[in-house]
């Protein structure tokens, strides 16, 4: 709910209807003044009394505006979330995993975008698959790999610490003959003309070749503009 309350206080929630709305009885309001004024000289009182009443009228439409933007909020949030649950026990039930996952939301990948990916995997079958980045994905990708008795992934991480993380959760869930996380720090490269943060794949991927999936989702969006945009150059060798 912190969320939802910093995206609905941060501009008046009127519309450009309810405005000219107000702004027509303001109007009828001063002109009816006016007449009484010349009928029973008493309209600066009604002029004080009806902008009174016409700044609270302003007030209670824009917090109905306000509670009427918040209540489409949560429903579309609601439904997103009965959707994440109904993927997440559809994923579960498919991949079983021995161990609970680290959660799966956030920056993580999302348990729609996980089902994606397990379809495809067990669909395709890719006996060498490659990600950019590191995390669940890794084991919902390696646990596929395992059910179908072939194949590894190979997660490319820039975060130390990070990948440390993913190999320790890779072998709780015994899964270390299907994925392997190669630490890569960012570097610069040059992709037609223009300077890169990249993996630094060197010697990471060394005789890895044939790669039948890649998956990116890294570096983080937030490296630089069109961060993820070198992968097909700085990966091409080691697809054929």
């Amino acid at each position: 709910m912190t969320i939802l309350n910093q995206k609905i206080s941060r501009n008046s929630h009127l519309k450009i209807k309810d405005i000219i709305l107000l702004f027509f009885v303001l109007f009828l309001i001063v002109s009816i003044s006016i007449i009484l004024n010349e009928v029973l000289n008493i309209a600066l009182h009604l002029i004080a009394l009806f902008t009174a009443v016409g700044f609270i009228l302003l007030v209670l439409l824009d917090t109905f505006r306000i509670i009427d933007d918040s209540l489409i909020l949560i429903h579309e949030e609601a439904q997103d979330n009965y959707k994440q649950i109904e993927a997440m026990f559809s994923l579960f039930s498919i991949i079983k995993p021995t161990r609970p996952f680290p959660p799966l939301r956030h920056w993580v990948i999302s348990p729609d975008l996980a089902n994606i990916i397990v379809s495809h995997v067990l669909e395709n079958k890719p006996k060498c698959v490659v990600e950019c980045s590191s995390g669940v994905s890794t084991l919902i990708i390696a646990y596929c790999l395992r059910k179908l008795g072939n194949g590894k992934v190979y997660s490319l991480e820039h975060d130390e610490e990070f990948a440390k993380i993913t190999t320790e959760n890779i072998r709780l869930h015994g899964l270390e003959d299907y994925a392997a996380v190669v630490h890569a720090p960012l570097t610069k490269i040059t992709v037609n003309g223009n300077k890169y943060h990249w993996f630094n794949i060197d010697g990471g991927l060394t005789g890895i070749k044939n790669i039948d999936f890649l998956f990116v989702d890294g570096p983080p969006l937030r490296t630089q503009r069109l961060a993820r945009y070198p992968c097909c150059t700085a990966i091409e060798k080691h697809v054929f």
